[in-house]
């Protein structure tokens, strides 16, 4: 369906059952392709002709992750920008108010990886979290303004939009980061980006030369490269600084030329968590993440969230942070950092602090 045969028909009635249960996200065109109507889960893809939407938990334990709709749309962001201004006038309910964040949790993290898995060599990089909770779920006004004010962050950066939600509980965000995609023509070009070291407006000329900082970055690249390598040949781009809301990242474009035409499946396997957002190396990092998760669920914070197109030729999957998590009675906003030997725990946190300040900013939270 086109935003055209949106505008011939209720764009109400559309937004009515969008906001009950829908999905968002951006596609490899820049447009966005929406979804809404009851969700239709399986354990795989569906057949060529529909949308495949895909959003596992972080440890992709989730035994029916893809689902699809009975109504999809691709519209560009002022398009969906302009049915959303048709409900604005009709907007009340409770605003969302975050507790702080649980900064103990975060400390005691910072501790373990720097006394035991440093120290014993079992990790060179980690990324510890934590989270502001709400003791409210988000209503119907949240949710559509929280969609406006990604949508006009967009226009000023380049984030990717992403969400669904359905009887209550959803997840929602704009993230800097994709975990790979793949452009319609080109089976065998598979892109992915390593994205991490994080500066503050201030910081950004410094981001470059700190090396640290271009130690820490490095890790994401080589964790990358190593699991991409085995299907092909894998070439980084230089490595620079780009702009998102709020902060800056050191961000290098990587290529994969494969030998063969790689599915979503594999690739989520391969590259699920970078060292961006889990750990490196990834295999004694997974240990760690998986003790991590017995004292914090993270739910969906990290994990992927993508799509596939209804021709089965493109698809895309992001790294799904800078968002919010809810049910009917709580409200979860998450942040990490990455943390090495060389990290300070009062700079950290400062970083952390900067995050929150960002997602709440991008949402247009309180």
């Amino acid at each position: 369906m086109s935003y055209l045969s949106l505008l011939r028909n209720n764009i109400l009635d559309f937004l009515e059952e969008f906001s009950v249960t829908g999905t968002i996200i951006t596609a490899n065109s820049g447009n966005l392709l929406l979804g809404w109507g009851e969700k239709e889960f399986s354990s795989a893809p569906f057949e060529i002709g529909s949308v495949s939407f895909f959003s596992p938990d972080f440890f992709l334990q989730n035994k029916n992750p893809w689902f699809r709709h009975p109504h999809t749309a691709e519209m560009t962001p002022c398009d969906l920008t302009n049915i959303l201004r048709s409900k604005r006038k009709s907007e009340k309910g409770p605003e969302i108010t975050f507790c702080n964040p649980d900064k103990v949790f975060f400390e005691n993290l910072f501790v373990e990886l720097k006394q035991h898995y440093f120290q014993s060599g079992k990790l060179v990089k980690g990324v510890p979290f934590t989270g502001k909770q709400a003791k409210v779920g988000v209503t119907t006004p949240i949710l559509l303004k929280s969609l406006r004010k990604l949508l006009s962050y967009q226009e000023q950066k380049k984030i990717f939009l992403y969400g669904s939600w359905n009887n209550g509980e959803g997840i929602l965000g704009g993230t800097p980061e994709f975990l790979f995609r793949k452009s319609a023509g080109n089976s065998c070009r598979i892109e992915t980006v390593a994205c991490a070291g994080t500066g503050s407006i201030e910081e950004k000329d410094v981001l470059l030369s700190d090396e640290k900082i271009r130690r820490e970055h490095n890790w994401v690249v080589e964790g990358i490269v190593e699991s991409l390598s085995p299907y092909g040949n894998v070439l980084s781009d230089n490595t620079g600084i780009r702009g998102f809301p709020g902060l800056y990242h050191l961000f290098t474009p990587i290529e994969l030329q494969s030998k063969d035409d790689l599915s979503f499946d594999l690739l989520v396997d391969l590259l699920h968590p970078t060292a961006a957002i889990g750990a490196y190396p990834k295999k004694e990092g997974m240990n760690w993440l998986k003790e991590i998760h017995k004292k914090f669920d993270r739910h969906r914070f990290g994990a992927p969230f993508g799509y596939i197109g209804k021709n089965s030729d493109e698809f895309a999957c992001y790294v799904a942070i800078r968002n919010m998590q809810w049910n009917k009675d709580m409200t979860t906003i998450t942040a990490g950092c990455g943390v090495t030997s060389e990290s300070d725990l009062c700079t950290e946190w400062k970083e952390m602090i900067l995050k929150f300040a960002t997602i709440k900013s991008m949402l247009g939270l309180s």
